[in-house]
Order: C-alpha cells, then sequence, then structure tokens
C-alpha cells in the first residue's frame, strides 16, 4: 500500500519525496537528519526506497511524518525570527 500525505506545503507527496523535501529544507545530511529524528540510519534508509523497490522499503509510522512536518515547521520559524 503506497501511502500519501500531504507535504511541508500540502501537496500530495509520497514517504520518499517528503523525507528528502524535509532534509532539503533543514539543509542535513541523511546521517544527521537520522539523528535529529532519532531514527538509525539504516531506517531511515528503508523509509527512502522508492515503493517500486522489491525489498527494504518500509512505511515510516504517522508519528514520525508528524515529528518531521514539527522540526522544519519549527526550524523555518526560527529562521525567519532570526531573520527579522
Amino acid at each position: 500500500m503506497t501511502r500519501y500525505h500531504a507535504s511541508l506545503t500540502q501537496a500530495p507527496q509520497t514517504q520518499r519525496e517528503f523525507l528528502l523535501d524535509a532534509m532539503e529544507k533543514l539543509a542535513l545530511s541523511p546521517g544527521a537528519f537520522a539523528q535529529r529524528v532519532g531514527t538509525p540510519l539504516p531506517t531511515l534508509y528503508s523509509w527512502l526506497q522508492p515503493v517500486t523497490t522489491e525489498s527494504g522499503f518500509h512505511e515510516m509510522p504517522d508519528a514520525v511524518w508528524k515529528l518531521v512536518r514539527e522540526i522544519v515547521t519549527h526550524d523555518v520559524r526560527t529562521t525567519l525570527t532570526m531573520a527579522s
């Protein structure tokens, strides 16, 4: 089952697109991003696998979708506040 969620910009995205978008917005490497969300790097890589991959793909828990959104939102707000 492929799950799509409203992304950081509210357009539907795949899990992979959502995570790559978050890493880009936060300017974090996969290792730093995994540490920031509190997951092992191999788990992050399994979440980043395309759904079409026969092995290695795992669906990300809903709590992680929410956590990543909150981290990005907080980071963006902090950046905007500091720039003002």
